[in-house]
């Protein structure tokens, strides 16, 4: 009985040393550190509370959550090679990192915010070339966004739960989770919204006003624009584009020509209105004769009697 719970004891000790000794090593797993701050933000160490105030030349592991304040913005540079360029008010959950000469599988999940994921060409090349052991990803809640090239931006806003994909260099691959079989490559120079519950749209070119608001944004150096809502500071052209399509055409000639026509009727009025072309001073026509804007009927000018002409009587 003694000896059954010596080793029932040595077995419970052997378990906990080996997820300690786990643990540990899992903690260590470093990614890279911080190489930019502007404003503020803080780090939740495993994802766990209670939050840290983030450094310059802090290091950040797997696992980690990193969030921005508003009106400011990070850099984590990864020991290999891809960088992570945080906006204001953004949130990154590092859910998974394994990169090394093997193999490279990795999960930035970004629940707000707007985040630019500039990944190592030597990376986006093992990527490219063997997609089905290797990936980068940026997860939103309803889109995965896929390095099949080396530079862009992925936004993600709640209210509206639209994402926002924008490329700077390479390819990128994206699709809705609840749409998985219709992926959509997104080529450089370009952009795409994703609704919340629908497939990705068609990509159109990236304007010179949303490239430089991307850059204000994310890169060190590039100003920071006041604090607004990313997803309808970055899509505000896209929406304006589809509202003017939206609107009726008005063909001014045909106002200006229905104004001419005789007897028109006024929409507003539902009374005759004089042609534009009329004379103000000229009198109304008996064909014409109605009631005119001011409700009063005005008198029609008698018609002279005809005078006869005089017959010339003949000479005798």
């Amino acid at each position: 009985m003694i000896r059954q719970r010596v080793l029932i004891v040595l077995y419970i000790a052997l378990v906990l040393s080996v997820l300690l000794t786990a643990g540990a090593l899992y903690a260590e797993t470093e990614i890279g550190k911080v190489t930019f701050i502007e404003g503020k933000a803080d780090i939740l160490r495993g994802g766990n509370l209670p939050a840290k105030s983030i450094q310059l030349n802090d290091l950040i592991f797997e696992k980690d959550t990193v969030r921005t304040k508003a009106a400011s913005k990070l850099e984590i540079s990864c020991k290999d090679g891809n960088v992570l360029r945080l906006a204001q008010s953004t949130r990154i959950d590092i859910s998974e990192y394994i990169s090394n000469s093997n193999q490279t599988k990795s999960t930035i999940k970004l629940p707000r915010g707007h985040v630019r994921a500039i990944v190592d060409k030597d990376i986006a090349k093992r990527i490219a070339d063997a997609p089905s052991a290797n990936r980068f990803e940026v997860q939103t809640p309803n889109v995965v966004a896929g390095v099949r090239g080396s530079d862009g931006d992925v936004m993600f806003e709640p209210a509206s739960g639209d994402t926002i994909v924008a490329i700077r260099e390479g390819v990128f691959y994206v699709y809705n989770l609840q749409f998985p079989d219709k992926s959509t490559d997104i080529s450089a120079g370009n952009m795409i919204v994703i609704p919340q519950s629908a497939p990705p749209g068609q990509q159109r070119p990236i304007s010179n006003a949303e490239g430089q608001h991307n850059e204000r944004a994310t890169d060190p150096g590039k100003g920071n624009p006041s604090q607004t809502n990313t997803q309808s500071s970055i899509a505000s052209e896209s929406t304006t584009a589809a509202s003017a399509q939206s609107q009726p055409t008005v063909n001014t000639n045909t106002v200006s020509n229905a104004a001419t026509v005789t007897n028109a009727v006024s929409p507003d009025t539902n009374v005759y209105q004089p042609p534009i072309t009329q004379s103000e001073t000229a009198p109304l026509t008996t064909s014409n004769q109605t009631q005119n804007t001011s409700g009063t009927t005005p008198a029609q000018k008698p018609v002279p009697t005809p005078v006869p002409t005089p017959v010339p009587t003949p000479a005798k």
